[in-house]
């Protein structure tokens, strides 16, 4: 399925997942399951010292779990965006509720060729060198974006 977005005159696919995004999910959950767990561990209620040490110690990891899963889960987007009044292909990294930021910017006559298969949308310069790419996720993502790219850059494909 397409895990991108069609927004007006851009195209967005969602960044593929690296490790540490997995890494701060799993020591997240880890953490949270820890609070839990010794929060329920059997613990007299009238000794004061040890109780108020174990609250904190649940408190404090509670929310360095949440603090975790939350930076894990925060989907950064590459996003491609063409601009026909200034011939320009803007590659925008995107992040949930906030702005996205220009990371380069490509003029069309800096664009040789468009390869795009199941797998990624690579656009090359006019030596063959890629100059953005964009993983796909099988053959309707490479539908979706050839349409966009027809639209765009219909000199190209």
């Amino acid at each position: 399925m397409l895990r991108g977005v069609q927004r007006g005159g851009s195209f967005s696919v969602f960044a593929r997942p690296y490790l540490s995004r997995y890494a701060h999910l799993f020591l997240g959950f880890v953490l949270i399951v820890a609070c839990v767990g010794l929060c329920l561990a059997p613990l007299s209620w009238t000794e004061g010292v040890p109780f108020l040490l174990r609250m904190i110690m649940a408190v404090t990891m509670l929310i360095g779990g949440m603090m975790l899963m939350q930076s894990g889960s925060d989907n950064a987007m590459k996003e491609l965006r063409f601009d026909a009044l200034q011939a320009t292909l803007y590659v925008v990294r995107q992040r949930p509720k906030r702005r996205g930021r220009v990371i380069a910017s490509h003029a069309y006559d800096d664009i040789g060729e468009v390869d795009i298969t199941d797998t990624e949308l690579a656009v090359m310069d006019l030596k063959g060198r890629v100059l953005v790419s964009v993983p796909l996720d099988g053959p309707q993502d490479r539908l979706n974006a050839v349409a966009q790219m027809r639209t765009h850059l219909p000199f190209l494909i």
